[in-house]
């Protein structure tokens, strides 16, 4: 099903993100938060912070997930259409695949919001363009989709689950 809201292209999809799904993150805390990104796989929840575990993450209930991607090249790598959408909230041109992401943006709130109030209160896309695929939740209340699961180490033998590769578009 496409996304009805006018200021979104018809080319991204809504796919159902089942009960039980897992997620990796990396974070200092197993807090839930109003913003909170998920890898689908370990890549995914890499982070500049080496000293802090790897998280496993479920859903508690079936997501509808707003798969936002411009293009998917034969080398499997996804271009996220993240900067388009901030382009028509910020009506300035956006390249940047990082930007509509990034903590020091100071419209990223704003764009949020801006979202929320069309419907929309999580992302599926590419992590740094690449194969790599997130989930960014932002709703008022993720603690009602979401919960912690575990800490996971480099030798658990689920570490090598991509849970993008289980939906069904």
């Amino acid at each position: 099903m496409c996304i009805t809201a006018p200021m979104f292209p018809k080319t991204y999809k809504q796919i159902l993100i089942p009960k039980d799904t897992r997620f990796f993150r990396k974070f200092s805390d197993t807090d839930i938060h109003e913003l909170m990104f998920f890898g689908f796989c370990y890549v995914g929840a890499s982070s500049n912070h080496t000293d802090v575990p790897l998280q496993l993450w479920r859903t508690k209930t079936e997501i509808l997930g707003n798969y936002i991607v411009e293009h998917i090249s034969k080398s499997n790598h996804k271009k996220s259409g993240l900067p388009k959408l901030f382009s028509l909230f910020d009506g300035k041109e956006c390249d940047d695949f990082l930007w509509p992401k990034h903590h020091n943006n100071p419209n990223r709130s704003k764009f949020l919001e801006y979202l929320k109030t069309n419907g929309i209160s999580n992302w599926i896309t590419s992590v740094e363009e690449s194969y790599s695929m997130e989930l960014c939740l932002f709703t008022d209340d993720n603690s009602a989709l979401i919960e912690f699961e575990r800490h996971i180490s480099w030798e658990d033998p689920f570490i090598e689950t991509d849970s993008f590769d289980l939906l069904k578009f």
